[in-house]
């Protein structure tokens, strides 16, 4: 009998990798939320989607055996909710609302592991007039106290950049912080995070270096680091344009990593759920900065596992969510590196033109075990694109596998010649959005 797997979020991208899983052809994934319901709009009526969760499941007439998640915001929320209402393997409500609310996850680390976090304040932004206020040197951060991919995050380098960035805040910041207040709303919050409840945006310091990701697991609580990713910005752009696999950082570094990721995934008694935590190096000075953790296994790297160690890390996350304790070796890949490349618009305009299926195929039989995503078609105003980053606009991804990076880079290069796109760029960004 096959086992029932339902998806906050489910794709047709990430479901062929499901499918590829061990044991994968023995499993149905099914929509506990389709993707559309929770990236078509930048509005969440969170209780709608609950709901809706609900009737799916007390309507399917056989074993529910798991539910996972591997989109942010409100995937990742809105499945320790469903798990404890219909008493499936998950961490707790509390420990996920702990990490998603960053003023909440701040304060913790602040607990355990002071010296590896940024300096940092909440506030809100009706009650802000000035960069004083914050009470942090430039270059630092402002965004919402939760948020993903960027979303209404902003650096702030002198107080015409501060201010900008409030109005966008004081605007729209309420489109998520709202309806997480309301999925916050089912966890028990300790009194000494009470008086902080109202706080909507957090201002951090500037941390620099090289930034990676540490993914892991939990699971009868022994915490579990598994690989970590390397995250390439485009020189002096605050934007990701790549994530490389393996990382390149001394091993000395990434187990220092490790350590750092037991330790806090211990004191917030995350447990049986994947996670990854993502960091800053700075060689210079030996320091390691934690940005955040994000309660879920991330899908962007899932193809750069399956590509290196012959399997993704969503496996993890299907196992885990049956009660499994998860087998993950490395190595078992048909490629010794892998990356995935976000290829970016820093302008507004109107798309006219994107690779179509012939180009792609093509792509493919040049370079085997190539996967293309597209984010826009002919005709996508990119400022009408939903959750995209404070800066830029995303076109499409490409997955390489390779021997070594200058295989990758060669590859990519090659990539972006046959994959083109054109765009009419009359439109442009306005000045805050």
């Amino acid at each position: 009998m096959k086992k029932n797997i339902f998806v906050a979020g489910l794709d047709e991208f990430n479901l062929e990798i499901l499918k590829r899983i061990k044991d994968g052809a023995s499993m149905e994934f099914h929509p506990l939320l389709h993707y559309s319901e929770i990236r078509d709009s930048d509005e969440y009526p969170v209780k709608e989607l609950i709901k809706k969760c609900e009737k799916r499941l007390e309507r399917f007439n056989n074993t529910i055996d798991g539910v996972i998640g591997y989109f942010d915001f409100p995937s990742t929320d809105i499945v320790p909710i469903i798990c404890k209402k219909y008493n499936l393997p998950s961490t707790s409500i509390e420990s996920v609302m702990t990490i998603e609310n960053k003023l909440w996850a701040r304060k913790e680390q602040q607990k355990v592991i002071k010296e590896h976090i940024p300096r940092f304040v909440g506030f809100n932004p009706d009650d802000i007039q000035s960069p004083k206020q914050v009470n942090l040197l430039f270059p630092f951060w402002i965004k919402p106290i939760r948020s993903f991919k960027s979303y209404l995050a902003f650096k702030i380098t002198d107080k015409k950049a501060f201010l900008k960035g409030m109005e966008a805040l004081k605007r729209d910041v309420w489109k998520i912080t709202k309806p997480f207040r309301t999925l916050m709303d089912h966890a028990d919050i300790p009194e000494d995070f009470q008086p902080f409840l109202d706080c909507s945006c957090i201002a951090e310091s500037m941390e620099i270096g090289n930034q990676c990701t540490v993914e892991g697991y939990v699971y009868d609580d022994e915490v579990i680091c598994y690989g970590i990713v390397d995250s390439i910005s485009e020189q002096d752009r605050s934007s990701l344009i790549a994530y490389e696999y393996p990382s390149r950082l001394p091993d000395s570094v990434q187990e220092k990593m490790f350590d750092l990721s037991r330790r806090i995934m211990t004191h917030l008694r995350y447990n049986n759920a994947t996670f990854n935590i993502e960091y800053f190096y700075n060689p210079e000075e030996g320091r390691i900065s934690l940005l955040e953790i994000n309660p879920r296994c991330s899908q962007s790297h899932a193809h750069l596992f399956e590509k290196v160690d012959g399997t993704s890390n969503l496996a993890v996350m299907v196992d885990l969510a049956m009660g499994k304790k998860p087998e993950f070796k490395k190595g078992g890949g048909p490629f010794n590196v892998a990356a995935k490349y976000m290829v970016r618009s820093y302008e507004d305009g109107i798309i006219t033109r994107v690779p179509d299926r012939m180009d792609i195929r093509e792509l493919q039989h040049r370079f085997p075990g190539t996967e293309i995503k597209l984010h826009v078609d002919s005709g996508t105003r990119l400022s009408g694109l939903y959750n995209q980053d404070s800066y830029t606009y995303e076109l499409m991804d490409i997955y390489l596998g390779g021997n070594d990076c200058r295989d990758l880079t060669d590859k990519y290069e090659a990539c972006l010649n046959m994959l083109g796109f054109s765009m009419d760029l009359r439109f442009r960004l306005p000045e805050v959005r």
